[in-house]
C-alpha cells in the first residue's frame, strides 16, 4: 500500500499507539494472572501494529523500522 490515511487518522494513530502497546506489554508481563493472558496481550500488541500500517501504509516505514528491529537484535 502506498497510499496514506487523512491528516487526523495518522494524528490520532500516534496519540493511541503507544498507550495501546503500554497496554499490551502490561498484559504479556502480568497474563501469568489470568488464564491466556499473554495471548491477549500479543493480539493487543498485533492491533497496534495494524493500526499503524493502516494509518501510514508499509513503503514508508518498511526499511526503517527493518533497520530498527536489526539493530536492536531481534531479527
Amino acid at each position: 500500500m502506498n497510499w496514506k490515511m487523512s491528516r487526523i487518522v495518522r494524528t490520532v494513530t500516534d496519540f493511541l499507539v503507544v498507550p495501546i502497546v503500554i497496554f499490551g506489554i502490561y498484559l504479556i508481563l502480568h497474563g501469568h494472572l489470568t488464564p491466556g493472558g499473554g495471548f491477549q496481550g500479543g493480539a493487543v500488541v498485533a492491533s497496534a501494529t495494524a493500526l499503524l500500517i493502516i494509518a501510514y501504509g508499509t513503503l514508508g516505514r518498511h526499511k526503517k523500522d527493518l533497520s530498527t528491529i536489526e539493530a536492536i537484535g531481534l531479527i
